[in-house]
């Protein structure tokens, strides 16, 4: 997707290629958080680029469509001529060497800015972004951007909250089908989460600031940083609770389950390590929710100075149940 600011802004036009083709979940509504947010927000041109074998359909309101094989730099190339930031969407299990053809190409066009596919907030947590199996691959890529002497800016949200929630037992425990819940531990330690909308709204309001500024927060001062963001802190157990409070269900129409962080996370890079993919997010789920060491960055969120809203738990709890398919 391509992304234009108001005339008015040096940093104009924004490039995201389109995510159709690197998210199994994303031609159900919702999941182009960054897309949606800045669309809404009306401060921006947004263009998508997608490849010439896609059959994606587009949403109103983008300023251009462009077409390029991604193995064939001169065609991402003349995408991303005139552009000011890209904004890079890959799946977690792309290549990474799909993104540094991007950024190879948004060096040759003069792109000022980069914003890295950086989910996680590797940076406050360097171990714990090594344990989730993400890190290194995000981290090449940043380096890849420093290299080509561009400017980055990340985001980072870490596990969202609906999609976690929505998913199968291997993500956040929860089966919605048959109304069970694995605990990690007691189902109490707290983690940091974000929304779908909370994460593009972050970044809206990012690209909307001026280059720079003496009286409040610029693009300037983002500059080679993590924009770190929250929705929700919350453990299983609160999770449960909400989705009580949104079912009308006991707790005793559910059935509860145990099992070590530890252990469950050790048991899922050996399913890996056999070729069973579920246990990749076995592993990476279970490790968010280590007791001494759980994706936590509360201290350092943005959300006051970007100006974000807080989120009800019970609302987005809602949407994920919704997008389970047990409304």
């Amino acid at each position: 997707m391509i992304v234009k600011t108001a005339p008015s802004r040096s940093h104009n036009h924004v490039f995201i290629p389109y995510p159709e083709h690197h998210y199994r979940w994303s031609r159900r509504s919702g999941r182009h958080p960054y897309r949606r947010q800045l669309l809404k927000q009306g401060k921006h041109k947004v263009s998508a680029l997608t490849r010439p074998d896609s059959t994606s359909t587009f949403p109103e309101g983008l300023h251009a469509v462009f077409t390029a094989d991604y193995n064939k730099q001169h065609e991402l190339v003349a995408a991303m001529k005139g552009q000011d930031v890209l904004i890079i969407t890959m799946n977690a299990m792309q290549p990474v060497e799909t993104s540094l053809k991007l950024i190879g190409a948004a060096a040759a066009t003069g792109v000022r800015y980069i914003v890295p596919n950086e989910l996680v907030s590797k940076r406050e947590q360097v171990q714990l972004g090594k344990d989730l199996m993400l890190a290194e691959g995000q981290i090449k890529v940043c380096e890849h951007i420093m290299s080509k002497h561009l400017k980055q800016i990340g985001v980072g949200c870490d596990f969202w909250y609906e999609h976690s929630l929505a998913g199968t037992e291997t993500r956040f425990g929860f089966d919605f089908a048959k109304r069970t819940v694995t605990f990690y531990d007691e189902g109490d330690t707290k983690i940091t989460t974000s929304t779908w909308t909370q994460t593009g709204r972050a970044l809206a309001h990012v690209l909307a600031l001026p280059l720079t500024s003496e009286a409040g927060l610029s693009i300037a001062q983002l500059e080679n940083s993590q924009v770190l963001i929250t929705s929700h802190y919350v453990s299983q157990r609160k999770m449960l609770d909400s989705i009580l409070r949104v079912t009308g269900y006991q707790e005793s129409q559910w059935t509860i389950s145990h099992d070590g962080a530890k252990a469950r996370s050790g048991r899922g890079m050996s399913m890996m390590q056999q070729g069973n993919f579920h246990g990749f997010e076995i592993a990476m789920y279970s490790r968010a929710f280590f007791p001494d060491d759980s994706i936590n960055h509360e201290a350092k969120v943005m959300n006051a100075a970007l100006d974000l809203p807080k989120e009800d738990l019970d609302a987005s709890t809602r949407t994920a149940i919704s997008m389970a398919g047990q409304s």
